[in-house]
């Protein structure tokens, strides 16, 4: 619940900040999202999930700026990072704890698909009713995208990250700890 609160807060702050500055350019930055590489469409994983989110997050192109933009007094540093990234989209999807193995079944398919097309898991957890896949694009030099799903039993849900742009690792934890999704954190100090 705590990612979902930040999250709302993040997005109130969007909102309160204004929508000036949101043009023409977002709409070629989503089409040319399609074809980055670190980019997950979730309009096809919500079709083979058959289900609607309740709780959706989508920030890119001049949006994206905004926020940037809009935090850049608290933190200058996190708003520079914000800049390098294309798109940051969260889904939350809630389940019948009968739809638990078959949600479960459905995120390993989805993570044999991502390495199929050059992911490396990065996390799996399987563990008190949580499982948990970190997957990640890289080339040399950068993390180029990141997904995230996790299949919560205790609270029959399920939650998928993707954030998509020149990611640096060491700063892959800020993201983590700035948006409070734990595993990024300590993904980053396993490395």
């Amino acid at each position: 619940m705590a990612v979902k609160l930040r999250i709302s807060i993040f997005i109130l702050s969007l909102v309160l900040a204004g929508w000036a500055g949101v043009g023409p350019d977002f709409l070629y930055a989503q089409e040319d999202l399609d074809n980055d590489p670190g980019y997950v469409n979730f309009s096809t994983l919500e079709n083979r999930l058959n289900a609607e989110a309740k709780f959706q997050v989508n920030i890119k192109g001049q949006m994206l700026k905004l926020v940037a933009e809009a935090s850049r007094e608290d933190d200058p540093e996190f708003a520079d990072l914000l800049l390098r990234l294309r798109a940051i989209q969260v889904r939350s999807f809630p389940m019948l704890p009968s739809q638990i193995r078959n949600m479960e079944r459905l995120s390993e398919s989805i993570g044999e698909e991502l390495e199929d097309n050059g992911w490396d898991t990065v996390i799996r957890l399987r563990d008190y009713g949580q499982y948990v896949d970190v997957y990640a694009i890289e080339d040399p030099d950068q993390i180029l995208g990141l997904m995230m799903m996790v299949v919560d039993s205790e609270v029959n849900e399920t939650i998928m990250i993707n954030i998509v742009g020149d990611i640096a690792a060491d700063e892959l934890g800020r993201i983590g700890s700035k948006f409070d999704i734990a595993p990024l954190p300590d993904m980053m100090e396993k490395r």
